[in-house]
């Protein structure tokens, strides 16, 4: 099995990777950052919606942001694809007159395939959300830095999709 950074081993889980930057103040953020100039406005409307559930599901921090912009453009792609689709047809005229797929079948579903990759890292798929861990304790309170409160975020993330 290929390894995770030069190591041996399976990759980590998204999950423990954002458990583990819960507890580091750096990484966390009280707000949704404003969306990335480089994305169009509909791909903004997405990044506020879905990063305003990850915030408050606590599944989000500075390191993350990337991610979720990532998510964002991949998501405008699909959807744009899937509206010309939906305009054109699936098939297309090839340039000897035969029928032919559309190149926009294509294009959505790579789309689709990033958007689903990336979702399992942000934990925005149902098995990914199965994976991220129940928090029954608070961490030991290092001395010095203030403690913020302990949330399940699983709950809190399905209770926000329901």
């Amino acid at each position: 099995m290929a390894g995770y950074r030069g190591q041996q081993g399976r990759k980590p889980k998204a999950s423990t990777i954002a458990e583990s930057q819960r507890d580091q103040p750096e990484s966390h953020i009280d707000r949704l950052p404003p969306a990335p100039d480089y994305l169009a406005d509909r791909e903004k409307a997405e990044w506020d919606r879905v990063g305003q559930q990850l915030l408050e599901a606590g599944l989000i921090g500075r390191l993350d942001v990337t991610a979720l912009a990532t998510y964002c453009v991949a998501w405008g792609r699909w959807t744009d694809a899937l509206e010309n689709i939906k305009k054109h047809g699936v098939l297309v005229k090839s340039p000897q007159g035969f029928p032919m797929q559309s190149p926009l079948l294509a294009i959505a579903n790579k789309a689709q395939e990033q958007m689903v990759k990336v979702m399992g890292e942000l934990g925005l798929t149902p098995a990914a959300r199965t994976r991220i861990p129940k928090r029954e304790h608070a961490p030991p309170r290092a001395e010095g830095k203030p403690q913020r409160a302990v949330v399940d975020p699983r709950a809190a993330y399905l209770n926000l999709v329901k």
